[in-house]
């Protein structure tokens, strides 16, 4: 069972983000991928979004993780075709 709703991951993910990692990360990754558990405040960086999630899950299995692109408002968009 989650220890966090989604949304609260979010604002925590958020939060620690500007709090204390934006300044020294968005610089030199911009547009890499971030994976964050929110607990531990680990974190890791990777232009390929599942190697960094697999990271983070091996260091933390249990963990509640915020995923987001560096530099951009959504990790993901979504396009419609006609």
């Amino acid at each position: 069972m989650p220890q966090y709703s989604k949304d609260e991951v979010i604002q925590k993910g958020r939060e620690i983000y500007q709090a204390e990692l934006q300044a020294s990360v968005e610089t030199e990754n911009k547009g890499k991928f971030l994976v964050l558990d929110i607990d531990s405040r680990d974190y890791e960086i990777d232009s390929n979004e599942l190697a960094a999630i697999t990271r983070s899950m091996e260091k933390h299995p249990d963990g509640s993780r915020y995923i987001m692109r560096v530099g951009y408002p959504a990790a993901h968009r979504i396009a419609l075709y006609n």
